[in-house]
């Protein structure tokens, strides 16, 4: 295995993780004081991944 190959991995992991994170910040933050937001937000972020992981291959 090339080790530099898995440190770009890890580190574009690691990038797009943190971008995810402020993402969903500033969602929760719009979104502060309004009924149901954290809710929608929640499921905007887990239902494609729930539709990639059955979707047939």
């Amino acid at each position: 295995m090339n080790l530099g190959i898995i440190g770009q991995e890890a580190g574009l992991f690691a990038v797009t993780n943190i971008d995810d994170i402020l993402v969903l910040a500033l969602f929760f933050a719009q979104g502060a004081g309004h009924k149901g937001v954290t809710r929608r937000i929640a499921i905007g972020q887990y239902l494609p991944a729930a539709g990639l992981a059955v979707s047939p291959r």
